[in-house]
């Protein structure tokens, strides 16, 4: 596999996770990472984005992978905007040329369909100039189409392996800037500073619900999330109780947030085909609380309800350590039902709870 440009004057924003050893044809394997060899001190990050700009372009090509002009600026082909779009020809060559292949251990399933991605901008009717966060940019075929309606756009990738190939495609882009790192740990109060903002993406499959829910809880700049996932994230993110696909982070997400599946998308428009199909969910941040009372306390019993499904609510909290007597008296103060089970159970009956006890961290 071809490394990444050297970053010229600007480097990550957040730690980036090595990628770890690599086998004999130089691909990266996947280990777990408890390799225990002292490694080398390296000098502390520069926490800002990069912006590739012609400069990176360039080193790209020096790299022993002469390109044409950039994928932004090649003739014909459909576009959003004023920039062409990639299709799966275009995404196939792009990645031959600088020697890449999807990642599916990183949730790398790149979008190769113009009209799909064309169906994401228009949901998500994007303003010129307006502060837009793409997660898991790829090889930048969203980022390409939301740059081209005039947003400017940070765009976070943890495989600094497609570095070649994403300065091909967004390198002559002034308004998309590139944060190399883990998206759940990048700082986002240092990225964002205080700018409001919006996601915008085709989030990996393996971190898209701690993602959603770390952007909701903890990231208040961010105003909306229009993200495509796995349909049964996707279902799981907007179900409501009594429903199948009910649980805790279906109560967590309706009070953070009111979510909606947008539209269904094909498993064919992927590059690799992935085993499912997938949904892009609208969340828009609420502005109030659905319910009164402490966050951590409501989201403590939820986590207590869900802890074991098949339990009743009063089962499931005297397994989070509270005793019969206590639980008991939480349950008629709340005026719930003890032999009702957590997926039966909305926001206002665990809020109630959370109102009568403070229910121990519950490890999930």
């Amino acid at each position: 596999m071809v490394p990444s440009p050297r970053p010229h004057r600007r480097e990550s924003m957040a730690r980036v996770r090595d990628g770890g050893p690599r086998d004999e044809s130089g691909e990266r394997e996947d280990g777990d990472g408890d390799d225990q060899r002292p490694r080398p001190q390296r000098p502390r990050p520069d926490h800002r984005p990069v912006r590739f700009g012609v400069r990176a372009h360039r080193l790209a090509g020096q790299r022993g992978h002469p390109s044409p002009d950039p994928l932004v600026a090649p003739p014909g082909g459909p576009a959003v905007g004023s920039l062409p779009l990639l299709g799966r020809r275009e995404t196939r060559s792009l990645l031959a040329r600088h020697g890449l292949r999807p990642r599916t251990s990183l949730g790398q399933h790149f979008l190769v369909d113009p009209n799909t991605i064309r169906k994401i901008v228009r949901a998500a009717a994007v303003a010129p100039g307006e502060l837009l966060v793409e997660v898991g940019a790829g090889v930048g075929a969203l980022t390409v189409a939301l740059a081209g309606e005039g947003a400017s756009v940070v765009a976070i990738e943890q495989d600094r392996g497609l570095g070649p190939a994403l300065a091909e495609t967004v390198g002559a882009l002034a308004n998309v800037d590139v944060v190399w790192g883990d998206a759940l740990s990048v700082d986002y109060d240092r990225l964002l500073d205080g700018r409001p903002a919006r996601v915008v993406s085709n989030l990996p499959y393996q971190i898209a619900t701690p993602l959603v829910l770390l952007m909701l809880a903890d990231v208040a700049p961010i105003s909306e999330l229009l993200v495509m996932v796995q349909l049964e994230v996707g279902e799981r993110l907007v179900a409501a109780p009594g429903t199948a696909a009910y649980g805790a982070v279906s109560a967590k997400i309706a009070y953070l947030a009111d979510a909606r599946v947008e539209f269904r998308v094909s498993r064919s428009v992927f590059l690799p085909e992935p085993d499912v199909e997938s949904v892009v969910v609208r969340l828009r941040r609420r502005t109030v609380a659905p319910v009164v009372g402490s966050r951590r306390r409501l989201f403590a019993v939820i986590d207590a309800g869900f802890a074991t499904r098949r339990k009743t609510i009063r089962n499931a909290l005297r397994g989070a350590g509270l005793s019969l007597e206590v639980v008991e008296a939480a349950l008629v103060g709340a005026g719930v039902d003890g032999s009702v089970r957590a997926e039966r159970l909305g926001l206002s009956e665990f809020a109630a709870i959370a109102q009568e006890v403070d229910v121990p961290g519950v490890r999930r």
